[in-house]
């Protein structure tokens, strides 16, 4: 399906110039879905053995993701902050209401340990 896997393996090269990490389930749930919009193969169903040889076949491969590295991306600050005090006000927030969450781990919805990243990165952070 040389259409379909050109079109996944764009995607995923554009969510990793992003950092965004991309699991195995995210990768065929998008492949799936591309899938269905060219409609290249009817019966696709993303199975383990079409993953590794599309991983194999691009030079995907798993990599730890680690620390905090690029958890501040100082271009987004700004237009954060705006739309953070336009809700406030909008939503007619206290200062009691508001909550700091800025060290306080998440339990609830782990971040996973793996990405799949492209032969030519050598690492990856936490965004």
């Amino acid at each position: 399906m040389p259409r379909m896997e050109k079109k996944l393996y764009s995607w995923f090269c554009t969510q990793r110039l992003k950092n965004v990490p991309v699991s195995i389930e995210l990768l065929k749930t998008k492949a799936k879905a591309i899938n269905e919009t060219i409609a290249e193969n009817p019966n696709f169903n993303a199975s383990d053995g079409w993953s590794q040889r599309f991983k194999r076949g691009f030079g995907i491969r798993h990599l730890k993701i680690s620390g905090e590295k690029l958890s501040a991306a100082p271009e987004h600050l700004g237009p954060f902050k705006n739309y953070l005090r336009k809700k406030i006000k909008e939503l007619q927030f206290t200062h009691d209401q508001l909550y700091n969450a800025d060290e306080t781990g998440l339990f609830w919805k782990l971040l996973q340990e793996m990405t799949l990243v492209t032969s030519e990165e050598r690492s990856h952070s936490r965004q």
